[in-house]
């Protein structure tokens, strides 16, 4: 049974009224009038309302805060909201990943071109390390998108990439220009991905430690309330 689609719909409702109403309270706090004065007025008694129909504090305070606190406020709840929401986490795992999987579609489609490379960086057999390489960046990428080991897909791009700084972007072994200085820029760029693929593996690794703690935790007020 599929959950419905409002849930979804409200959530995406409220984060873009939280953009808009950050906005508004922004220009607010920057040109102060009397009808911008009504427009804080209004949309700090909506928040309000909503807080008090979530029957939790309001997330701003409740003795008239300035325009730009208030502002402040209702732009890190409506972040909070956007970082939480699952599609982004998703855009990020495609992003990040995107230059192993843009990289291995286009070395299916012009296979001649990327086993022609191989031979160019001295990896032979040239063919295998070509099939290897479309293999690991598909695969990996394809681990991380889908969030199911993505540990284990992070973890193998980032060997992956560490190993193209020390057989491809041997910067410190060129000494023409202007190769040396692109090869050096490039491989402090992979050094960089290389960080991000470090952090999928890490929180991937986190996700279920914490899952366990949570259950760990449960169990033991069972136990107390026995």
């Amino acid at each position: 049974m599929t959950d419905s689609p409002q849930p979804v719909r409200t959530e995406r409702c409220t984060i873009l009224r939280g953009l808009i109403d950050s906005m508004a309270l922004y220009a607010a706090a920057q040109y102060p009038t009397a009808e911008s004065a009504e427009l804080v007025s209004l949309i700090r008694t909506r928040h309000a309302r909503h807080a008090s129909d979530r029957d939790r504090r309001p997330a701003v305070e409740r003795n008239s805060p300035s325009a730009l606190a208030f502002w402040r406020s209702s732009m890190n709840d409506t972040l909070q909201r956007l970082l939480r929401h699952p599609a982004l986490a998703l855009f990020a795992r495609i992003a990040l990943t995107f230059p192993f999987w843009g990289s291995g579609i286009a070395k299916i489609l012009y296979f001649d071109a990327a086993i022609a490379e191989m031979a160019h960086f001295d990896l032979h057999p040239a063919m295998l390390f070509g099939v290897a390489t479309i293999a690991v960046q598909l695969l990996g990428s394809i681990l991380i998108i889908a969030n199911r080991l993505a540990w284990l897909g992070a973890g193998a791009l980032a060997v992956f990439t560490g190993l193209t700084i020390i057989l491809v972007h041997r910067f410190w072994s060129m000494t023409e220009e202007p190769f040396r200085t692109i090869a050096f820029h490039t491989a402090t760029e992979h050094v960089g991905i290389i960080g991000g693929l470090v952090a999928i593996s890490i929180l991937g690794a986190r996700r279920p430690s914490a899952k366990h703690g949570a259950r760990g935790s449960e169990m033991t007020d069972r136990l107390d309330h026995r």
